[in-house]
């Protein structure tokens, strides 16, 4: 009888991350059969269902390490902008003024020292929801409008 020959440990972890890597490759790409994927790569659907909850797990550390860090440089370059334009700002220089409460708004929203804003839905709750988007300064079309007066 021969010597079946049985990988090592890092063999077979580097063959992991090797499979992972065309698994990923071909489920960016649109392939998201995972017994067709399994086909393909000669494994089981379960591997492949292994793989994609691998990939997953390490896509979504991904994306909460890159938010983190991201967050952290954006607020290092606002803070970086706050401290210069404070000079003209506190001597009241309009834009820069301007400029720096723009600055301390977008800080505010990335910390998330804003409070919630209230919003209050009212009505007859068997007829359906109107919405009605206004922007400032525009008329509504009822009688008080801009030209109610020359219109009577």
């Amino acid at each position: 009888m021969g010597v079946i020959p049985v990988p090592s440990p890092t063999h077979q972890r580097q063959a992991v991350v090797e499979r992972r890597a065309k698994v990923a490759a071909l489920r960016l790409h649109g392939t998201r059969n995972q017994t067709q994927l399994a086909q393909l790569l000669g494994v089981s659907q379960a591997t492949i269902s292994g793989d994609f909850a691998a990939l997953d797990e390490a896509w979504r550390e991904r994306a909460n390490v890159d938010h983190a860090k991201q967050r952290g440089e954006d607020l290092e370059r606002i803070e970086a902008m706050i401290d210069g334009l404070w000079p003209q700002a506190s001597t009241g220089g309009y834009l820069s003024v301007d400029r720096v409460v723009m600055l301390m708004e977008r800080r505010a929203k990335l910390l998330g020292l804003d409070a919630p804003t209230k919003q209050q839905v009212s009505g007859d709750p068997d007829a359906p929801m109107t919405i009605v988007v206004r922007y400032e300064g525009e008329y509504d079309g009822g009688t008080a409008g801009p030209d109610a007066a020359t219109s009577a």
